[in-house]
């Protein structure tokens, strides 16, 4: 008897018409685009097409807005790619009912319809709110780097740009007089002929510079000699710009006021504006910038988002400065619009967002419009800076503001544009608000998204309950050698913690908890807190972090001058021992950490008190009225 197998007759014809039904299981992301998309105001992009059906024939623009769209979700972007799976991929043959547009057509498309594909955005989020999957009430705000499609090395300054330029008018010109002899070519229009017409011309266009800046997205030029001008234009812009606004600052403080009338100190440091410009253009990617990120610069944008708990995106910039500073406002701003437009009402209730987008002016503006505050962490009373920064008394009702003891997550970058969240808290992230009495509702708002959280007793449980102060900077000042020797080459806590490191840990925590004690708040120990958090498995100060399954693989810090010092001491132990000192509480160990800390950076860090008791507007209050807050 023969073996038993499915044929596989590759010349066998197929007796009935294939249905494209029949390739794809129902629940198919690519069924999902095709539904998605039958249900887009597609109208903008057929507004470009004759409706007289005279001409080639055309693709069908809802079947192209599908096949990037399916395309761009699996992170194909290459449009060559993209024609490749149009042949290969079942998937998107069933997108493009077996039709197969060329990279030049999809290009093309893409081009033609760049602001129409924009703005579905907006329709993509209306159909998420029909279906209910928009929930507003928290929303987080965070950016990426995202590197251009251009080298570093083709960053040029004015001078470089301006002697490339006049390299290529030398060969240009030695061309064309060969081509033209004496022939000069086409004279000026009328309108600039004359120093009154060219001085009018420029006046208005510099009234019109930013408004055409903004509305005018034109696509980088095709050859490297257009790229050069207009770099160079570009630079001139800027240039310009730098000028104008020194002028204007000049003026400003030439009238001796400040607006809100009082008058000027010593007069401002003189400043004159450079002849040429100074700054540098990228000349492959004139709109891209050198931006700063955690493994080092790279040429690129920085890419904000917006989502919901749901990881729904509700909107979307790029721009190119390095830090998130000053971007919160404009993006919670974006998303309340895009909201509106998707016929959402509910109001974001939570903006989870980190460190780096803190800016006073924007912060004291949100929580006017009535939003929660939530520091994550606190990192030691960052609940209470926060509400003294934005001009708000201690225990103030009006705006609510919390923090946590800790992040819900222990991440660490591991690769550009990676990631790895290699734990994910399940319980002990004390939360607390200020006033104490806003604590429930916070918790309200955020534990469905952070199931870990718990109700913490005050801000200053939570600001005892933060580690950091306690483990950084005992383990760093013990590696000190080892560390500017290696740059950091070794695993921090595996290589790092020893018994002696240990001992350290152990003393600075003792005199934390004593602390905590005295205030009356309930503090848990480092390997307690650990051990209930997931980080360690043993109950001791030494293999318990060095054998730690929560701080396997993590390596040191390239130097010194960190925030394992700088916030650890500067801002933490501080004060601990500023808090110790109100409470009778004796901390000479965490003393002997912030004295020896000072010297190895070269800084006065006592000196400087950076977070103490009177910077948070807290030093006039009992000990009882700080256990309250």
């Amino acid at each position: 008897m023969a073996q038993n197998f499915l044929a596989c007759d590759r010349e066998q014809e197929l007796l009935l018409p294939p249905s494209l039904r029949e390739w794809l299981p129902e629940g198919h992301l690519a069924w999902f685009v095709i539904d998605a998309v039958a249900q887009l105001d597609l109208r903008a992009f057929y507004a470009g097409y004759r409706a007289d059906g005279h001409g080639r024939a055309a693709h069908d623009p809802a079947m192209m807005v599908a096949l990037l769209l399916y395309c761009y979700a699996i992170g194909e972007r290459s449009s060559r790619r993209i024609e490749r799976r149009c042949v290969e991929d079942v998937a998107v043959r069933v997108i493009c009912a077996n039709q197969a547009p060329d990279h030049t057509t999809i290009a093309r498309f893409r081009q033609r319809h760049e602001r129409a594909l924009g703005e579905l955005f907006g329709e993509v989020l209306a159909l998420c709110a029909e279906s209910g999957l928009v929930r507003v009430g928290v929303i987080a705000v965070d950016g990426t780097k995202v590197a251009a499609n251009a080298a570093v090395q083709a960053t040029r300054d004015y001078e470089q740009i301006a002697r490339e330029i006049l390299a290529e008018a030398d060969a240009v010109d030695a061309e064309e007089d060969e081509r033209f002899g004496d022939a000069r070519g086409d004279e000026l229009p009328a309108e600039l002929s004359t120093a009154q017409g060219r001085r009018g011309w420029l006046r208005e266009a510099k009234r019109r510079l930013d408004e055409r800046r903004a509305e005018d997205a034109r696509p980088i030029p095709k050859t490297r000699p257009e790229r050069l001008k207009e770099g160079k234009r570009r630079l001139e812009e800027e240039h310009q710009v730098e000028c104008d606004a020194n002028a204007d600052y000049e003026a400003y403080r030439a009238r001796g006021v400040m607006k809100d009338g009082r008058r000027f100190g010593r007069p401002p440091n003189a400043f004159q504006p450079p002849a040429v410009p100074t700054g540098k253009i990228n000349i492959t990617d004139l709109d891209s910038r050198n931006v700063k990120t955690s493994r080092g610069w790279v040429q690129g944008y920085n890419a904000q988002l917006v989502t919901t708990a749901e990881q729904i995106v509700i909107a979307a910039e790029v721009n190119v400065d390095s830090p998130d500073f000053g971007h919160l406002e404009p993006m919670v701003t974006a998303a309340r619009i895009e909201l509106g437009r998707a016929g959402v009402e509910e109001s974001p209730a939570v903006v989870l967002a980190d460190a780096g987008y803190w800016h006073q002016v924007q912060m004291e503006r949100l929580v006017s419009d009535g939003m929660a505050v939530l520091v994550c962490p606190g990192s030691c009373a960052g609940a209470l800076a926060f509400q003294r920064a934005a001009g708000l008394e201690p225990g103030d009702e009006r705006v609510l503001v919390g923090e946590t003891s800790t992040l819900p997550y222990a991440v660490r970058i591991t690769g550009p544009a990676t990631i790895n969240v290699f734990l994910k808290l399940e319980t002990a992230v004390f939360l607390a608000a200020t006033p104490p009495a806003g604590t429930e509702r916070l918790l309200g708002l955020v534990r469905d998204v952070w199931p870990a959280v718990e109700r913490a007793e005050s801000v200053f449980q939570t600001t005892l309950q933060n580690g950091n102060p306690v483990i950084h900077p005992a383990v760093t000042l013990l590696n000190a050698g080892l560390l500017e020797r290696t740059g950091g080459d070794f695993l921090f806590y595996e290589e790092g913690v020893t018994e002696s490191v240990g001992r350290l840990i152990e003393a600075v925590d003792r005199e934390r908890l004593a602390i905590a004690a005295a205030l009356g708040v309930t503090v848990l120990s480092e390997p307690e807190i650990g051990m209930r958090q997931g980080y360690m498995t043993e109950h001791n100060y030494s293999t318990g972090y060095s054998r730690a399954p929560g701080f396997l693989g993590i390596k040191a810090q390239s130097e010194l001058d960190h925030r394992y010092l700088t916030e650890d001491v500067g801002w933490s132990l501080i004060l601990f021992t500023d808090l110790a000192a109100k409470l009778g509480v004796p901390t000479p160990v965490m003393d002997s950490v912030i004295q020896i800390t000072s010297v190895v950076l070269g800084r006065d860090l006592r000196g400087e008190g950076l977070r103490t008791l009177a910077t948070l507007g807290l030093d006039g209050l009992s000990p009882e009225q700080l256990a309250a807050l």
